[in-house]
């Protein structure tokens, strides 16, 4: 329980008024009148008070009344949040724009609570007047104020070095550049630059951040030996952190580079391939001493790949992939003595790689016939593999090692020599994944009219998948493998020329799915998922319909104990009904549906969860309205033209479960209006609001009312 206590002694008798105070003046988080506390205790939710009575070592008769309870001299808080923008636009020379936004740390609404001072301007510019050469520029300031008895004290180490009335105060000031130089034949360059700083007061500290990122692209001319495109690509971060004098941390910096580039080559009609190669390295300083920041290297990651197609035949166009990457990671010192004097010694390695090839195959391309000119097939493979070292020395150079297999397509690990004892393989693993899809229209070469058009749109896809993983953590080895069989989509279209429908009906399709998988980790546990669905779309008259039905069912199974450790079964359904009530105005209602249960080990409920929504649109094209204005002194008219766009929704949704039941039994209903009003091109209007209303069956104090109207006015000169 978490409760505050407040208790006197019953020494008078006829009425008395007890008076108990909620400030906290001493900001220890608890209300001192009371005597106790209990728990964590939050008064933003009251939810009981207890009354009782304390016996002392003798018993006592008599009887004791209360006859209310109420609040007296609620504080009352008044927030405020206001926001401006401006922008002024110089066609084909440039664009500038502000805004600025001030939130009082009293400001609150049904989805944001501030609990700060928030001052928030910002600014951009924007130079195109030079289409090669386009420039832009960005600034912006915030300063966040927390009042002091908003401050958690746990959280702010300089608290006590700062008075009682001091806030906390966390400024940031950041600008930062982007530029283009793109001229006709030559390299296209493009970088950015940004800076910020930002200072806590609380904190005691400040922080500064550096970014710079420059890009090359070359389109070559076009010989064989020369690739098509070039891309070339370099970024570097540094984050510096710096401490007040009175807390005795260390001054920190930590810098990243990251070296890119990458080339697409087509040297045979046949053949089209491309490669990348990426370096990344990350650095950790310490500032040991004044003016001097002592630097470690941290990690460094090195990946390529390639990928491309082959096309040996015109029926065949294969496609194939690999890539690679090794990432060191290295063990810094713990201790700042050990920074300076041991610095750098192990490091562990992470390599990963991946290969894969792809063959399609059209059977129209290779052979004309017409009952299998709409058969294809599409096969994938993709094998991986991943390993871990730890404790490898220092200066053992991995970064060139990309490759885990070798000719004979047996994987090999990394050797060490008699100098590095403790180097370890920690974990190897590896994975196939074979994947064969097939689509097929078995009677579309029948050209099919009538009755029997249906039969002629019948479109069957039917895709087979098994992964096989193997894994061996510290000589440990476990395996899985996933079967996925069938996968199908059945499509079935132009329902409407069976004559059973009639001739209001038209576009009447159906889609049928059938899903199985099963997942086993060899001797440990078996993982099966069946789901089917069915979903029919149609039109009727002047109502276009879609309905849809699905359900899944999920088993896991310990193989060990031989017993069920889950299972569940989940439905859902759902239809639209979309209609226009007049020539302009469009309308929508849908309906959905869920029943979804679940079940631990032994049978124990685990999910529960049954739901029914209601919702609705109403939406009206742009409706013209043409004003005449007879200008004053004047025989002379003006003519106005205005457009007004509507959108009108609702829903109400009724949910139900008897698990969590004070948080999951509810009825919600939500409505919305909007209004887009636009004048010329020179006014724009727009006004809005909505209404919610939540009613919790099992829990009636959570109930809540919510309302929102929001306008916006634009003027464009």
């Amino acid at each position: 329980a978490n409760y505050y206590e407040y208790f006197f002694t019953d020494d008078f008798t006829g009425w008395k008024a007890f008076s108990i105070s909620l400030l906290d003046e001493n900001y220890d988080s608890i209300p001192d009148d009371f005597q106790s506390q209990t728990g964590s205790v939050n008064l933003n939710n009251i939810t009981r008070i207890f009354v009782g009575i304390k016996s002392g070592d003798t018993a006592s008769s008599g009887e004791l009344w209360f006859n209310d309870i109420y609040v007296s001299g609620v504080k009352k808080e008044t927030g405020s949040a206001k926001k401006a923008q401006a922008s002024v636009e110089l066609p084909g020379w440039f664009t500038v724009s502000g805004s600025a936004r001030d939130i009082d740390s009293n400001f609150k609404s049904m989805t944001f609570a501030s609990s700060s001072d928030q001052d928030l301007k910002s600014g951009d510019i924007s130079f195109n007047r030079l289409r090669w050469m386009p420039l832009s520029g960005h600034i912006e300031k915030s300063v966040i104020t927390t009042p002091r008895e908003k401050v958690k004290l746990s959280d702010a180490p300089m608290a006590q070095y700062l008075s009682a009335w001091d806030e906390g105060r966390i400024e940031k000031n950041l600008y930062s550049l982007k530029g283009a130089l793109n001229i006709k034949h030559l390299p296209q360059f493009s970088g950015d630059y940004s800076h910020s700083v930002t200072s806590n007061t609380l904190a005691g500290k400040t922080d500064s951040a550096e970014t710079a990122h420059g890009r090359m692209t070359y389109t070559l001319p076009n010989l064989i030996i020369l690739p098509k495109n070039i891309t070339a690509d370099y970024s570097r971060s540094i984050t510096e952190v710096e401490y007040n004098a009175q807390i005795s941390n260390v001054d920190t910096e930590n810098k990243t580079e990251t070296f890119y580039g990458d080339a697409q080559f087509y040297p045979l009609k046949a053949l089209n391939f491309s490669g990348n190669y990426k370096l990344t390295r990350n650095f950790s300083g310490k500032k040991l001493e004044e003016n001097s920041i002592e630097r470690l290297l941290n990690s460094q990651n090195a990946a390529a790949g390639i990928s491309g197609n082959l096309r040996p035949f015109k029926w065949l166009n294969t496609s194939f992939n690999y890539s690679a990457a090794v990432t060191e990671n290295y063990a810094l010192p713990a201790s700042t003595e050990a920074w300076k004097s041991i610095g750098l010694t192990l490091k562990d390695i992470n390599r990963t790689s991946s290969a894969g090839f792809g063959i399609p195959l059209n059977m129209n391309s290779l052979i004309n016939f017409g009952p299998t000119n709409s058969l294809t097939f599409n096969y994938n493979l993709k094998v991986t593999d991943a390993d871990v070292y730890k404790n490898v020395d220092k200066d053992f150079k991995a970064l060139d090692k990309l490759f885990l297999r070798d000719n004979g397509f047996a994987y090999t690990g990394l050797t060490f020599d008699e100098t590095n004892p403790e180097a370890e393989l920690y974990s190897y693993s590896t994975s196939r994944a074979d994947t064969l899809s097939t689509s097929y229209k078995p009677f579309s070469f029948l050209n099919l009219d009538g009755a029997w058009t249906p039969l002629g749109t019948t479109d069957i896809q039917l895709n087979y998948t098994s992964n096989l993983a193997r894994t061996e953590l510290t000589g440990t080895p476990s395996q899985s493998l996933t079967l996925t069989f069938p996968d199908a989509r059945i499509r079935i279209s132009s329902l409407e020329k069976i004559p059973f429908f009639g001739k209001d009906f038209s576009a009447i399709n159906t889609l049928i799915e059938i899903y199985n998988s099963k997942t086993e980790q060899k001797n440990l546990t078996l993982n099966s998922t069946a789901r089917q669905g069915l979903t029919l779309n149609f039109k009727w008259q002047k109502f276009t319909v879609g309905t849809g039905f699905k359900m899944s069912e999920t088993e896991n199974l310990n193989l060990q104990q031989n017993v069920v450790a889950g299972n569940g079964k989940d439905k859902s359904w759902n239809t639209s009904v979309n209609f226009d009530l007049w020539q302009k105005w469009h309308s929508n209602v849908t309906y959905s549906g869920a029943n979804n249960a679940g079940f631990a080990a032994g049978g124990i409920m685990s999910k529960d969860d049954r739901s029914h929504t209601i919702s609705g649109k109403l939406h009206s094209d742009t409706v013209k309205m043409r004003k005449i204005i007879r200008m004053p002194f004047s025989s002379k008219k003006m003519e106005i033209d205005q457009n007004v766009r509507y959108n009108i929704d609702f829903s109400g949704t009724l949910k139900r479960s008897s698990l969590n039941v004070t948080s999951t039994n509810y009825q919600l209903y939500t409505g919305n209006f909007s209004m887009d009003f636009d004048m010329s091109s020179n006014f724009r209007w727009s006004l809005g609001g909505g209404l919610s209303y939540a009613d919790y069956t099992k829990r009636r104090e959570n109930n809540y009312m919510a309302f929102h109207i929001s306008t916006k006015l634009e003027i464009i000169f």
